[in-house]
């Protein structure tokens, strides 16, 4: 994260809010009071305006720099649960950087041989890598399927081994860090372009062989089969359990089909 000059203590900034228009939020980490969500990113352009997640587009000035933030819901859910938004917001970081490099190329093009001035018109002819692509122009596009997949992935794969809850119904009435991130990786997999879902299949295969341990590679089985089992049907549950059962089906009931391709990916 080139953004970000320290993570000692005096390395991070304060802010009560993070309002586009203004400068409270800095390049680097910032911890904002009132931030809505667990974590956001956005840009700060080269006037240190805060800018939220739209890269701001000039042909001229100092580049944009990339800003996470932090807010109190992130350290709701323990150690584990701080750091999954941590390295999900991270993820995000890395796409930015990377739409930061292409408007540096786009400024280069433009006062070298007089490429066209329409941002958008000169990176739709570039010849991207197929993942690039798609995390490009979706961002250009407004949408954020792709680069919110692999982003829950990168949350998962950082904590799932921090915490070993039993499987229980009860996690319909709170999923565990972990969890969480698969769970909503799940939800943008049904809307990601095919290379991003390869590539996101491709990192959790490498972190069930090379992460995992044995011991941990089964309790993540478990929790597969348990997940599946109350995606295809509620479980009959005492009566203090129904309303989380319940729940526990109809978020997973339409990732019955992910979590079968996770599960193949387990050694």
């Amino acid at each position: 994260m080139r953004d970000v000059k320290g993570i000692g203590k005096d390395d991070i900034n304060t802010a009560r809010q993070a309002k586009r228009g203004e400068r409270d939020i800095k390049p680097g980490f910032n911890f904002v009071a009132t931030l809505s969500g667990k974590g956001e990113c956005g840009f700060v352009d080269g006037q240190g305006v805060f800018r939220g997640a739209e890269l701001p587009v000039s042909l001229d000035g100092k580049l944009p720099q990339v800003a996470v933030m932090l807010g109190p819901q992130a350290f709701h859910h323990g150690k584990d649960g701080a750091l999954g938004t941590l390295r999900h917001e991270m993820k995000h970081v890395e796409h930015f950087q990377l739409m930061i490099d292409w408007l540096e190329k786009w400024r280069k093009d433009v006062a070298k041989s007089g490429a066209v001035r329409n941002y958008d018109a000169w990176l739709g002819k570039q010849k991207l890598g197929q993942l690039d692509h798609e995390l490009l122009m979706e961002e250009r596009g407004g949408t954020h399927h792709n680069t919110e997949l692999l982003a829950y992935v990168e949350g998962f794969i950082n904590i799932w081994h921090l915490r070993q809850d039993a499987p229980s119904l009860q996690v319909g009435f709170g999923y565990p860090p972990a969890l969480y991130q698969l769970r909503r990786a799940g939800e943008e997999y049904l809307l990601a372009h095919t290379d991003v879902k390869a590539a996101a299949m491709d990192r959790l295969r490498d972190y069930f062989k090379s992460v995992l341990t044995v011991k941990e590679r089964a309790h993540l089985r478990t929790w597969l089969v348990f997940l599946a089992d109350n995606a295809r049907e509620p479980a009959k549950a005492a009566a203090d359990e129904a309303s989380a059962a319940k729940v526990l089906h109809t978020d997973f009931k339409p990732l019955a089909g992910f979590l079968k391709e996770v599960r193949g990916l387990v050694p």
